[in-house]
């Protein structure tokens, strides 16, 4: 998602200009290769006065860049927030000289200056160092976008909802007040008797299609009870026509007891094909649980994995986690094709199985809490193992010691669903966690 990036390069007269003059230039050449609508001064701005005729002649601000290219006061920054509550970034760059003359810019004292100001006024600021065009620069502030992208995403979101929580899984339920004011997002609702009776509409020729088009990743579809592999194409087609009727950008759905006992199929392959799809998908109607791999998708553009915590090994200092039969495809061990199977305690399908593949993860979950929000984050690596139990699975040897984790998460009150993606996005997660304004808890 692009955002409106405000760019204010501040300096004053007194200092070195022809210098201030150069940064500007560099910064604005930099700035507009970084994928973001950028709003720009013709040149920089040297009193507040000149910062504020600026922002009024923009609106609808998502990040503003807010660039000490010399020293200023902290005058700058308060009349800014009077403006804006857009987030900051604060960025310093270097002296031009250092050669016992003139102190030209003193742009990290503006800084200081500055980020003070913001901090006594509570505002979230990031803190930016170094002279446009340094590698180390672009990567952090294409860091910084790509976190309050996904946070403007969240608050933009549009997450379905089909059915409510099975018994006992009250983890998965959410104050849709809190969701509303601290996350953002909005929620569209399907009773699942309704989608189960939408399934009975569903024509052979679509299920065909949904058949041939997309559960073909799967081997020994031919193996399966063919009542149960049609109900569970028509289930995939009527949750994906649920999400493109009302622009629904997750979905989380309850499975059990009512596919299993009213239509007699498993959910379990269809959710895990919907993800492939590129429509994030958790079961057991956990919200929470989705949320989390929206960030995870957005932060990797990658697909997520949804599973229970399920096996420990301190000696391996491992941790499985698995699911009774869903996974994106995509996710499945080189050189393993998935197999359609049945839910391992219901025997009824399309469930799959397949160990995941092995690579660098990320561990994440959004939990709740008696004022709102959290946000775990932790890491490891998937091992190169087949999978442990029927369903789906992956054997994750975990940065910080599996037992201490584990423990921790228990005695802290977590929730028993996690989200996995491939990839090193922790350092990105304490940045989401920091502007939506919850707790970052780091193993």
């Amino acid at each position: 998602m692009s955002l409106r990036v405000a760019y204010l390069p501040l300096g004053r007269v007194t200092f070195d200009m022809a210098s201030a003059n150069a940064c500007y230039q560099k910064s604005v050449a930099m700035l507009e290769k970084m994928g973001h609508e950028m709003l720009v001064p013709t040149g920089v701005l040297t009193s507040p006065e000149e910062m504020l005729e600026f922002m009024d002649s923009i609106d609808k601000i998502d990040l503003v860049v807010f660039q000490t290219i010399t020293f200023i006061d902290n005058r700058f920054v308060v009349d800014l927030l009077q403006k804006t509550a857009a987030p900051l970034v604060i960025w310093a760059v270097r002296e031009p000289s250092i050669d016992g003359g003139w102190l030209r810019l003193n742009s990290l004292t503006g800084a200081f200056s500055n980020g003070c100001g913001a901090g006594v006024l509570g505002h979230k600021t990031s803190f930016l160092f170094g002279n446009p065009g340094e590698e180390a620069v672009e990567q952090k502030l294409g860091r910084i976008m790509g976190v309050l992208a996904v946070v403007k995403k969240l608050k933009n979101l549009n997450v379905g909802i089909v059915g409510n929580t099975p018994p006992g899984y009250s983890f998965g339920d959410f104050d849709e007040l809190q969701l509303r004011q601290i996350i953002g997002s909005k929620i569209t609702r399907i009773e699942m008797y309704k989608l189960l009776h939408q399934m009975k509409a569903v024509t052979d020729e679509e299920i065909n299609h949904v058949i041939k088009e997309v559960f073909h990743v799967v081997e020994g579809l031919e193996n399966l009870p063919q009542e149960q592999l049609r109900a569970s194409a028509a289930f995939y087609f009527v949750v994906k026509r649920f999400a493109e009727e009302n622009k629904v950008d997750a979905v989380t759905s309850r499975c059990w007891p009512d596919t299993f006992d009213f239509l007699n199929f498993a959910p379990c392959g269809a959710l895990g094909l919907l993800n492939d799809a590129g429509i994030p998908t958790s079961c057991e109607a956990d919200f929470n649980g989705v949320l989390t791999q929206v960030i995870l998708n957005e932060l990797t553009h990658s697909v997520t994995y949804f599973a229970d915590p399920v096996s420990l090994d301190e000696k391996r200092n491992t941790l499985i986690f698995w699911h009774c039969g869903t996974g994106a495809c995509s996710l499945a061990r080189p050189g393993v094709s998935p197999r359609a199977s049945v839910h391992p305690n219901r025997k009824m399908g399309l469930a799959f199985e397949f160990g995941l593949k092995p690579g660098r993860v990320t561990i994440a979950r959004l939990g709740k809490t008696a004022g709102g929000y959290r946000l775990l984050i932790a890491g490891g690596e998937a091992l190169d193992e087949p999978q442990k139990f029927l369903g789906t699975s992956v054997e994750v040897k975990t940065d910080y010691p599996a037992l201490k984790f584990v423990t921790a998460a228990v005695e802290g009150g977590w929730e028993p669903h996690y989200a996995l993606v491939y990839g090193d996005v922790k350092e990105e997660l304490g940045e989401v966690a920091k502007y939506l304004g919850i707790e970052a808890v780091s193993f």
